[in-house]
């Protein structure tokens, strides 16, 4: 095997090398073993009886096993890198581009200073929000717990959880366009470049936002706060003259979980919904889906936002509404679903109801999850049904892996869209005198990277 620009060399003796790539290859292999933590590969004593009175590592400590480099042409990247202790294998291995980035970043000074001091409050608060969220996929309080697939851990009888990060949601899904490009297409689906901008100074913790300068001294139509400066964002997203907004956001979310329902082989209905009493009505029924004891399911949608917006004295615009537990939120609001629907639906209609909550910062719900977790599982089990055989258990939790990893990125995505609409400066201009035609948006990298004139590499 020869490495671009290694014609005629002998790759299993790096003494030798005189190629320029090979010569890179040899300083970056260097660098990670002196500044981020690495170490070079090598055999075992005994991989069954680690060294007597070793400390056990924390996983995030540990080094990060860096296969020698007369080996590196002859290898394959390692495929079950996440279930396999890399430093205890018997053989070396290619680590995962994934992995590699993982340990630069935890190892590499300027970001743990960037982290520990962020620029301003508001970046440290939506860097808070970002952080993956971990739930027990066997909740006693869930109305799912019944129906969860049953898993036995092989390593110790560990609960499983079920985790769901807001940022990769976003970033994992960068690829994918965010609208359509049909200029017929409803006005709910469409999101400009205006959009599009304002929503990532929103989800990067950017307080002047310049889709939002064409509004900085107009006033809302609430009568009590400016359309412009830092606190903008926040106030579209909270004052109820822009409530029509979050109808079109809250019907966005929706069709992404009907369209993952729909495709797992779930019959929905989101037009002429049961009522449970009176006329509250939820967003979306689920037939024969049969969980919590019941045929069919309820689901309502809510879309909560993060921040104080709209707050009467304006002190505290713009800050976290539960700084301590941002969760908090998100539990609020789904028990405040439960108490006015599932009794109702239970008793009345003999269907079950199930709460799906999401933040603006893109959270999700516990109970939330676990549903996408069990509609997973489903498809998992009717993809092998139509091949035709039984799967064992390891190929069965490897497809129902991909289908939760795909249900999560299409719902996260879908969340990242709708908020963008939600706090939209398109939105904004039906309500406001303000100039339809802005000057095209360019971005000065120097202009950001001044604000991190506090922060100084780790030698």
């Amino acid at each position: 095997m020869l490495l671009n620009g290694s014609l005629g060399e002998n790759l299993a003796d790096p003494n030798t090398w005189t190629s320029s790539a090979l010569h890179a290859l040899k300083r970056l292999h260097e660098q990670l073993m002196q500044h981020y933590n690495c170490k070079e590969w090598a055999p075992p004593p005994n991989a069954n009886a680690p060294a007597p009175g070793a400390p056990e590592l924390d996983e995030n400590a540990r080094p990060l096993s860096l296969p020698p480099l007369n080996l590196i042409a002859s290898l394959r990247v390692r495929q079950d890198e996440e279930n396999v202790d890399a430093n205890a294998c018997s053989c070396p291995s290619l680590p995962p581009q994934r992995r590699v980035t993982k340990q630069i970043m935890q190892e590499w000074g300027r970001h743990q200073i960037a982290l520990r001091n962020p620029p301003t409050d508001r970046m440290r608060d939506v860097h808070k929000l970002h952080i993956t969220q971990s739930v027990p996929m066997l909740d006693e309080n869930s109305a799912l717990r019944s129906n969860m697939p049953q898993r036995d851990d092989d390593e110790g009888g560990k609960p499983k959880r079920l985790s769901f990060s807001p940022a990769s949601s976003v970033c994992g899904q960068m690829g994918r366009a965010w609208t359509s490009g049909d200029r017929n297409a409803r006005t709910t689906e469409l999101v400009t470049s205006s959009d599009y901008v304002a929503f990532f100074h929103q989800f990067l913790g950017i307080t002047n936002n310049p889709a939002f300068a064409p509004f900085a001294n107009v006033s809302c139509g609430c009568q009590r706060y400016f359309m412009g400066g830092e606190g903008a964002w926040d106030h579209v997203n909270t004052c109820l003259t822009h409530s029509s907004n979050w109808t079109r956001a809250h019907n966005h979310v929706l069709t992404a979980l009907e369209s993952i329902c729909n495709s797992a082989g779930y019959a929905t209905k989101h037009k002429q919904v049961l009522t449970s009493a009176g006329n509250r009505r939820a967003d979306l029924e689920i037939l024969n889906i049969q969980v919590a004891r019941q045929i069919d399911l309820l689901v309502d949608v809510t879309l909560c936002h993060d921040f104080v917006g709209a707050g009467h004295n304006g002190l505290n615009q713009g800050q976290l509404r539960n700084p301590d537990n941002p969760d908090e939120l998100l539990d609020s609001a789904a028990a405040d679903k439960i108490r006015h629907y599932r009794s109702p639906y239970r008793q009345n209609r003999h269907v079950a109801f199930l709460p799906a909550c999401m933040t603006t910062s893109g959270r999700i719900h516990g109970e939330f999850l676990r549903l996408l977790y069990f509609i997973s599982n489903k498809q998992a089990v009717d993809y092998f049904k139509a091949l035709g055989y039984d799967a064992h258990k390891k190929k069965n939790c490897h497809r129902r892996g991909v289908f939760f990893h795909n249900n999560r990125y299409t719902l996260g995505m879908a969340c990242a869209q709708a908020v963008a609409m939600r706090g939209a400066p398109t939105a904004a201009r039906r309500l406001v005198a303000a100039p339809r035609n802005q000057q095209p948006f360019r971005y000065d990298p120097h202009e950001f990277d001044r604000d991190f004139s506090h922060l100084s590499d780790v030698g």
